[in-house]
């Protein structure tokens, strides 16, 4: 009689478990979605400091912010929440920046490194002449050293790989640069906000993907000069637009 009883319960028990395996709810295990590179929009914006002069150049992507200037190069911050405006970081660095209408602030920690505007919505400073005219721009003030941030061209942007070493410095009407392989130098006049640059020379190594070409390819023929504080932007006739902070 006893082992009849354990051989019900056991059969109701087995019962028991084959009903609530036909009517459990399915369950799928999940693989993490594969998260593509964030994608950096082609425009980069000047922001100037209104009290240092300097400037730095922040490219705003759809959730990142690339910053380049005051020390720093090329480095991705990702979105944040925000109570207002447009707030990114990066842990690594300990950056944050933060956007806001024209304005932009950076800081590492709890310390501001830097608050300016768009360089847009800056006053642009204009140069009193004897005659009636005057220009916005002075090609003259081109001179100085400087370091390439990018170049742009229709929806292709070029960064340098190497930042710093790529760099240019003009001079009473000569100009010398550095690459990531060979040096270079030539002349250069300058005609109101114009420069008109001259054969460049260049040394002869061979270096495997380099960034020489992209470079030194923005120092032919004349171009359009404008300086604000610490940004300097050479463009094109072309509609080619390099944009450089001072070194």
């Amino acid at each position: 009689m006893y082992k009849q009883i354990l051989i019900g319960i056991s059969l109701l028990l087995l019962a028991i478990a084959t009903a609530w395996l036909l009517v459990r709810p399915e369950v799928h295990e999940s693989v993490g979605d594969v998260v593509a590179p964030p994608v950096i929009s082609p425009t980069p914006i000047a922001f100037v400091s209104q009290e240092s002069g300097e400037s730095i150049f922040v490219t705003f992507g759809t959730s990142t912010a690339l910053l380049n200037g005051i020390g720093y190069s090329n480095v991705l911050l990702q979105q944040v929440e925000a109570a207002s405006g447009a707030k990114y970081e990066s842990e690594e660095e300990n950056l944050t920046v933060w956007n806001k209408d024209t304005e932009v602030t950076v800081t590492r920690g709890r310390k501001v490194l830097f608050t300016g505007v768009s360089q847009d919505s800056q006053p642009v400073p204009v140069e009193e002449t004897s005659s009636t005219s005057a220009t916005t721009t002075v090609a003259a003030s081109v001179e100085g050293s400087w370091l390439w941030v990018e170049t742009s061209k229709g929806d292709q942007t070029i960064i340098p790989k190497e930042a710093g070493a790529f760099s240019v410095t003009f001079s009473a009407g000569s100009l010398s640069g550095t690459t990531d392989c060979n040096d270079f130098s030539g002349t250069y006049t300058v005609t109101s906000n114009t420069i008109t640059i001259g054969a460049v020379a260049m040394s002869k190594k061979f270096c495997e993907d380099s960034q020489e070409m992209e470079f030194t390819q923005q120092f032919i023929g004349s171009l359009t000069v404008s300086q604000v504080g610490d940004a300097l932007t050479l463009t094109h006739s072309d509609g080619t637009i390099s944009r450089y902070i001072a070194k």
